[in-house]
């Protein structure tokens, strides 16, 4: 019966899809395409970190001048910016350091929404409820993170396994080949999420012609790149809707 409450968890809920979604993606784009280690993954992230730290205590300051509500939907724009411009880099080429702006503007996103977001849907909630309106706060939030793990994981092995197939059935050289082999490089793409792409071009199979090698590396790389996009796009989807929720927010309401 609180708006504030209502639409402030509709909205973390939604938004949590997109959020946790996309951070289940990248790092294995990271480490199958770059041949990051898990130190160097870890540390490309480092910006999304600085973002949200320095955002968080910039939040309330902005809360007081323009109100909780724009100060919301102005995190969760700048986490669909991110997320945006992520998607439109990805390509096998893209390395930490290209992908470390959006990853900072995402970054600034989720330091600006998610403590104003806690605020404003628990601000008008009376304190002998307080509890039990944080608990399915949270709770909500867990439910969201989770399915969008889901979600967006199926779209990326989905995705994985189709583009694989389709790249590597391109290649001439495989034309002729059995259909054992394209299934076998398929399968092993889809069940490691990617991660056999380092291994796949050292195969001994593959040593004695090492330029088939490369056509197959470089297009398995590309349909990773492709398949981690769409990924991405799903995860924009989510973020948006939980924009468009964020909207509903009674707007003369600030956080406390």
């Amino acid at each position: 019966a609180i708006p504030t409450f209502r639409y402030g968890n509709l909205a973390g809920t939604i938004v949590s899809l997109g959020e946790f979604g996309i951070l289940f993606a990248l790092p294995l784009f990271l480490a199958a395409v770059q041949q990051y280690s898990a130190f160097e993954t870890g540390l490309c992230f480092l910006p999304l970190a600085l973002g949200a730290f320095f955002a968080a205590p910039m939040a309330p300051a902005l809360t007081k001048r323009v109100g909780a509500r724009r100060v919301v939907t102005l995190g969760m724009g700048l986490e669909a910016l991110g997320i945006a411009i992520i998607a439109v880099l990805i390509s096998p080429s893209a390395t930490g350091l290209l992908l470390g702006v959006p990853l900072l503007i995402y970054g600034f996103g989720v330091g600006f929404a998610t403590a104003q977001l806690a605020n404003v849907s628990l601000g008008d909630v009376d304190i002998p409820r307080a509890g039990i309106a944080s608990g399915t706060n949270s709770t909500t939030r867990q439910i969201g993170s989770a399915l969008g793990i889901a979600i967006i994981g199926t779209t990326l092995f989905t995705l994985i396994g189709e583009l694989s197939r389709s790249a590597l059935q391109a290649i001439p050289e495989l034309k002729a080949a059995p259909a054992s082999v394209v299934d076998g490089l398929v399968e092993a793409m889809k069940s490691s999420a990617g991660q056999a792409l380092p291994f796949i071009g050292s195969d001994p199979a593959l040593a004695s012609n090492p330029a088939l090698a490369a056509k197959i590396t470089d297009a398995l790389a590309q349909a990773f790149a492709d398949a981690a996009r769409g990924a991405g796009i799903v995860a924009l989807v989510f973020v948006l809707f939980g924009l468009a929720a964020s909207l509903a927010l009674p707007k003369e309401k600030t956080a406390r």
